[in-house]
């Protein structure tokens, strides 16, 4: 969340070192509040100071089974779209502003608590990076998820919030340190941010960054890339989403979560970004509550391949 958690794909020469230490300090994926902390478009994009970036992502579970068989099976998509408008009002300072659109398509025929399988949020964001102080990059965000079916913004929306601090501890080496969280939907969570990317084999970047970041990418030319990654579904980190109160169980709450492993291919210009991914989940859940937030009902499905793409263009 994320996270989910997607690498935002950036450029690393291994030839030239102050292009990389660059990227390694001011380039590097920010996810503010991942839809999926993996195949997600909410990263804070600053590359190149460009003032417009477009972003689109899908991923697709296979049919997973229950592991309580009187269930049907799971078929779990989700996708997205986002703008983020980006200004620079002084060396060192950046402004990001997000405006973006997804979809969960939460494909369950025998779900005992609510019919409904489409949820459509709007997202909204807004961040301030700098680089003023030596060595150090800091982030501060906030956001919105806002369920476009209802536009409820007590009952059906949550809010995210993230101060993050990387301190370029080596030519190789950033270290992470900050916190997360989101509240809404009579949910809360913070979490901390705790880890370090190291640049190491001249061209391999391993990230193990909590909660946001778990890769191992190889950089075999300007604009390619391999990587292994584990990543998490379900959108930012336990997000939950109220049904409405028509349901078998009305204005419930639910949230999603699973995770696993993939491989992926990732190409990159000055203007578009390409990422396809590939791999296997090991399983998840969904977590159901009553409207009041109690009596919590956990259904496990096992595990399942899956695979997503990410398009980027950057003007």
């Amino acid at each position: 969340r994320s996270l989910q958690f997607y690498l935002s794909i950036f450029y690393i020469s291994c030839m030239q070192r102050k292009s990389l230490l660059f990227l390694l300090l001011f380039g590097l994926s920010i996810r503010l509040h991942a839809l999926d902390y993996a195949m997600a478009t909410d990263y804070l994009f600053l590359c190149e100071k460009s003032p417009l970036h477009f972003d689109a992502f899908y991923s697709q579970v296979a049919k997973a089974d229950f592991k309580e068989s009187r269930f049907d099976a799971i078929r779990y998509k989700e996708g997205g779209a986002t703008i983020f408008i980006n200004a620079f009002p002084k060396d060192k300072h950046a402004l990001s502003f997000q405006l973006g659109y997804s979809l969960m398509d939460l494909n369950w025929n025998k779900n005992p608590d609510f019919n409904k399988k489409f949820f459509q949020d709007g997202i909204v964001s807004a961040a301030y990076v700098t680089t003023a102080v030596d060595q150090w990059r800091f982030v501060t965000a906030i956001g919105a998820h806002i369920d476009l079916d209802y536009f409820d913004l007590k009952n059906h929306s949550f809010y995210t919030g993230t101060f993050w601090g990387r301190f370029q501890a080596a030519d190789n080496l950033g270290l992470h340190v900050g916190t997360t969280g989101q509240t809404g939907i009579d949910n809360t969570y913070v979490f901390p941010i705790l880890g370090f990317d190291y640049f190491f084999a001249k061209c391999m970047l391993l990230s193990l960054i909590y909660p946001f970041e778990f890769s191992l990418h190889g950089y075999f030319s300007k604009k390619f890339s391999l990587g292994i990654s584990y990543r998490c579904f379900g959108g930012w980190y336990r997000s939950y989403h109220r049904v409405g109160k028509n349901e078998p169980q009305p204005e419930s709450i639910f949230t999603l979560h699973s995770s696993g492993v993939d491989i992926g291919a990732y190409y990159k210009t000055s203007k578009i970004s390409i990422a396809a991914v590939i791999g296997g989940n090991i399983g998840g859940w969904i977590l159901i509550k009553d409207k009041d937030n109690q009596n919590p009902h956990y259904f496990h499905y096992k595990q399942a391949p899956y695979a997503g793409i990410k398009l980027g263009y950057n003007y």
